[in-house]
């Protein structure tokens, strides 16, 4: 059977310790992360009244093609600020990475977004990055079929793959 389990997420799921964690970046300059907040995004209220909105949300397979335009629809907001706490300016790229629930099957953390912030000395500017209903999915085998795993979803935000600044739970 062939797994997710490759690059960073063999190292996770297998505890190995590597010299270089993915995303390691060097910087002349330090930043502080903070102010973590996630939010699902309701486009309008005919949207999470749907059948496919409701069976999706229950964990029940809905979809059996990754073209669906509803599954790429902006399911969850996550926000956060950086501030630029060093002596000179810097591009810091905080990434995300969602844990799926434990019993999913999937690798422990999942980069699933990514952004460049530029920051001067001192400087702080708020973070958007998206989740959308395919970033929250699992390929379910049997069903053959796109589904949300019943449990909870949490995002972990920080400089690689290693070092989380923030945590939090999605809403689900």
């Amino acid at each position: 059977m062939k797994s997710l389990f490759i690059d960073y997420r063999h190292f996770d799921a297998a505890n190995i310790a590597p010299r270089f964690e993915f995303g390691f970046g060097l910087s002349y300059t330090q930043f502080k992360y903070d102010k973590l907040s996630t939010s699902l995004n309701v486009v309008d209220k005919t949207d999470v009244d749907s059948p496919v909105w409701a069976n999706w949300t229950a964990g029940t397979p809905v979809s059996q093609s990754s073209t669906q335009p509803w599954l790429h629809r902006i399911a969850v907001n996550v926000t956060f600020t950086v501030q630029n706490v060093g002596g000179v300016a810097g591009t810091e790229i905080p990434q995300l990475y969602l844990h799926y629930p434990p019993n999913s099957g999937e690798p422990p953390s999942v980069l699933r977004g990514f952004n460049d912030v530029d920051l001067q000395p001192g400087e702080t500017k708020t973070v958007l990055i998206t989740l959308s209903r395919f970033d929250l999915s699992t390929w379910d085998v049997p069903n053959q079929a796109w589904m949300r795993v019943k449990g909870t979803y949490s995002v972990s935000v920080g400089a690689s793959s290693r070092d989380f600044r923030l945590k939090g739970t999605i809403p689900l």
